[in-house]
């Protein structure tokens, strides 16, 4: 049974949860993983991007200047979708990416500090 906070007059409830919410620090996704969900949406929008090309190869005098805009629109979009598993590959970090830049820089201010004190020490 889930924890009730409040009263049943007010109509204030609040159900607590044992589970945390995530942060950008607790990512568990690795880059492959992430690469291979992404590539399951590109592979559609590689297809509808063929399409939209070749609408505006062969009909693209006939259409209207409403339905250029919609074709070209849909197909920056297929573009996005295109490029973004390879995107991903470059440019993301792995798992403890973001943790290990931490770490560096916890040290580099802990060696900072410790010159710091030193100084203020031989100058007092």
């Amino acid at each position: 049974m889930l924890p009730r906070v409040g009263s049943l007059r007010s109509g204030v409830f609040r159900f607590e949860s044992r589970f945390k919410p995530s942060t950008a620090g607790d990512l568990i996704v690795s880059k492959m993983s992430l690469f291979s969900t992404s590539l399951v949406s590109a592979l559609p929008a590689a297809y509808l991007a063929y399409l939209m090309v070749r609408a505006f190869l062969e009909r693209a005098e006939a259409m209207e200047s409403m339905f250029l805009v919609l074709a070209g629109t849909t197909l920056a979009v297929c573009g996005v979708l295109l490029l973004m598993p390879f995107c991903i590959l470059i440019f993301a970090k792995g798992p403890g990416g973001a943790t290990k830049k931490k770490q560096k820089n916890k040290k580099k201010d802990k060696a900072g500090k410790k010159s710091a004190d030193a100084d203020e020490s031989l100058g007092a």
